[in-house]
């Protein structure tokens, strides 16, 4: 007697599941490569906005102290509504959930307004790759920026490289800064715990 033998063998069924595997995983990092692009995007945009309203507005602070200044951002209406957190009016967040923070200082000869932008270790060299290259476009606006790294409850500033005003010679030019110095800027936070990239407009 002969029988037909119906269905697919064990070997057929391992190579399908192998099959729709390898397409899971070509689907699952083209998506997560897309994912970051979107993100990065976003972050030049919410950057580009913080470095035009920090420039349109950098003669009108007339403190006399060190003053937060983003609760007056946000009463202004000129911080986007996805970049605040709840209750939280003293600091805002990109969409890495990266805390920033911007203030006005005062010292002896002039005053300063910083953006100062809080990195971990977590972040992705393309993130901080794009916070400088939103900064380089303001250049001309920016006195200097340097890494800034909390230790033993004092902080240091690291690797100033100045603005178009400020830069010469002897000083590192933010406008000219080349890949392999945004990667040096950017390994020097990621060895260390509590770094800030902070940028300093100054008001004379």
């Amino acid at each position: 007697m002969k029988f037909n033998e119906l269905g697919r063998s064990m070997v057929e069924m391992l190579g399908v599941l192998a099959i729709i595997g390898v397409l899971s995983v070509g689907a699952i990092s083209g998506y997560s490569k897309a994912m970051l692009k979107y993100k990065l995007n976003k972050q030049a945009e919410q950057l580009d906005t913080l470095f035009r309203i920090v420039s349109q507005y950098l003669h009108e602070w007339k403190f006399t102290k060190s003053t937060n200044l983003i609760p007056y951002y946000i009463k202004m209406g000129e911080i986007p509504t996805e970049m605040i957190r709840g209750n939280d009016t003293n600091n805002i967040y990109d969409v890495f959930s990266s805390k920033i923070d911007i203030r006005n200082n005062n010292a002896p000869a002039f005053d300063e307004v910083v953006i100062m932008y809080h990195i971990d270790s977590n972040n992705t060299f393309d993130v901080c790759q794009n916070i400088f290259q939103a900064a380089i476009q303001y250049s001309p606006q920016i006195y200097y920026t340097s890494v800034v790294s909390v230790e033993n409850g004092s902080d240091s500033n690291l690797n100033k490289i100045y603005g178009d005003t400020a830069c010469n010679d002897q000083r590192q030019c933010l406008k000219n800064l080349s890949l392999e110095g945004i990667y040096q800027q950017c390994q020097t936070c990621s060895t260390k715990e509590n770094c800030s990239l902070a940028f300093v407009l100054e008001v004379f």
